[in-house]
């Protein structure tokens, strides 16, 4: 089995044409001479994509006469480590026989059974690959690819293919971070978790512009407390960017949602660090809420026309009176995602995220010798000891929510959010029994003081835009839209705070919550 280790950028041609004319990539390359190769990848899968589904990625590859099966497990290991088995086969077709692990080809053929493996998409590519020598006993091995990715069926439909690879051949992970550093630093380049496979198949299930849903996270019993940390991180990122295209050319309201809880829960992640781990981390900590800021104000505009003002609007048979303020919000709205655009292709965003990915791999919360035992702890102690600190959080929280006025209802809906975080978190080795029932319960409260978050929201919104008109017809319009809609939450508001009063006196009188609450 052969660890892959690799770093991969994407962008523009113009961008790639930039970084291999750059005088730093040439410095690293020295005199060795660049490689050109034409590779066709064809993908196998059954119909129903079952391999995928287990975590698996088979390809075939074709390099002038010789062709090489390379089988990928996915979902193991770290951000760019990859478990994968290698064997030379006969023609373009897999030959299950040749994979060289028994326990994998015992593991695949029985996954399979009856179902026949058939091409679902295959990769053209040109390759350009040059060895890069940092420094002594580093070898690090940079590779353009230009080309498509097509589906076998006889739809034709394709995307590009304009990435940038390095993978570490020799030497440590820190020389392959610090060689991504230098070339990127200056260009229009952002990492990329989504890998040829990943791009294949959300286009064979026409899901290429579709925003990213977090799969969770597989810990085991055995899992350290550090691998655990850092397996997460890993997904936070994952989520992140897996959403990134997503928010430039796709489904923009929900990718800017869903790139904004990852970061939410990479901040959650963080805090699993101690203090004196955390310091270090503290301008990385402040990028991540800035970023989050951004496009928490892009997605408050997507709440305020999809939640709040289009179900009124058709409840009061209204929708004429509602037009200018929808027109208002919608200006206000394309301002906001232009923001979040600029901020996803700014130099900020794009060292963040490879400082992100690097976290994973140096792991700076093992430089605390002070701390390092507690690193190395199971993760079922380390998980409980912080839902332990999450649920005694929310139950101080709670007790000081009173009446739920505006900002006991904000700090309340934010310590249930690092509760469920953290819970989800460590779902797969917390007990089922007492876990799951806490995590609905927790969830379901949190969806409603939400929703009542989402209205103290809308009277700020709302008032700023009415603040911005002029005394005339149209501010007269708006302010009667907008009183309007203030009102219907208003009164709606009442009947959540009742829901939620009596959510929260189940989750207190839980067992769980009260087990959890009381020892580590």
């Amino acid at each position: 089995m052969h660890q892959e280790t690799e770093l991969k950028f994407v962008g523009s041609e113009d961008a790639l044409t930039s970084l291999r004319q750059s005088a730093d990539l040439q410095e690293l390359a020295g005199t060795r001479r660049a490689r050109t190769l034409v590779r066709r990848a064809v993908y196998f899968d059954s119909a129903d994509h079952l391999l995928r589904k287990a975590g698996y990625v088979l390809r075939v590859r074709s390099e002038g006469n010789s062709y090489s099966q390379t089988l990928k497990r996915l979902g193991a290991g770290d951000l760019a480590t990859r478990p994968e088995f290698k064997s030379d086969v006969s023609d373009v077709r897999p030959e299950l026989d040749a994979i060289p692990d028994s326990r994998v080809r015992w593991r695949i053929t029985h996954l399979l059974k009856d179902r026949k493996l058939e091409p679902i998409f295959e990769v053209n590519t040109r390759r350009t690959k040059m060895l890069l020598t940092p420094k002594r006993n580093v070898e690090i091995e940079a590779a353009f690819d230009s080309g498509d990715i097509r589906l076998a069926d006889t739809s034709g439909r394709s995307v590009p293919v304009n990435e940038f690879e390095i993978e570490l051949l020799r030497g440590g992970v820190d020389e392959l971070f610090s060689v991504a550093r230098r070339l990127t630093k200056d260009l229009p380049l952002t990492l990329s978790v989504l890998s040829k496979p990943d791009r294949g198949f959300r286009l064979a299930r026409n899901e290429e512009h579709k925003a990213y849903f977090s799969t969770g996270i597989q810990l085991k019993a055995s899992t350290s407390a550090d691998d655990a940390v850092s397996a997460i991180i890993s997904e936070c990122l994952h989520h992140l960017l897996n959403n990134f295209e997503v928010v430039l050319s796709g489904d923009k309201t929900e990718g800017i949602h869903q790139m904004r809880v990852a970061l939410r829960k990479l901040r959650v992640a963080l805090s699993l660090l101690s203090p004196e781990q955390r310091a270090p981390l503290a301008g990385m900590a402040a990028q991540v809420r800035n970023v989050a800021r951004v496009l928490g104000d892009g997605r408050d505009y997507d709440v305020l026309l999809s939640d709040m003002i289009f179900p009124v609007a058709k409840l009061l048979g209204r929708d004429g009176e509602f037009s200018r303020l929808v027109f208002a919000i919608e200006a206000r709205r394309a301002r906001n995602h232009e923001a979040v655009n600029a901020c996803l292709n700014s130099p900020g965003f794009r060292s963040l995220v490879v400082e992100i990915a690097a976290l994973t791999y140096q792991r700076p919360w093992l430089s605390n010798a002070s701390m390092h035992s507690m690193m190395e702890s199971d993760v079922l102690s380390f998980a409980r000891r912080h839902v332990h600190r999450r649920v005694l959080q929310s139950n101080k929280a709670i007790l000081k929510s009173g009446k739920l006025k505006a900002a006991e209802m904000h700090a309340l809906r934010i310590r249930l959010k690092k509760l469920r975080y953290t819970m989800e978190f460590f779902e797969t080795v917390l007990p089922k029994r007492s876990s799951r029932g806490l995590l609905k319960r927790v969830s379901r409260l949190q969806t409603v003081l939400g929703k009542m978050n989402d209205a103290v929201v809308t009277r700020t919104l709302i008032r700023d835009l009415l603040s911005e008109q002029r005394v005339g017809e149209d501010a007269s319009a708006l302010a009667l839209a907008g009183g309007l809609l203030i009102g219907w939450h208003g009164r709606r508001g009442v009947e959540k705070r009742i829901r939620a009063r009596k959510q929260l006196r189940k989750l207190v009188r839980s067992d769980a919550f009260r087990k959890l609450g009381s020892h580590i």
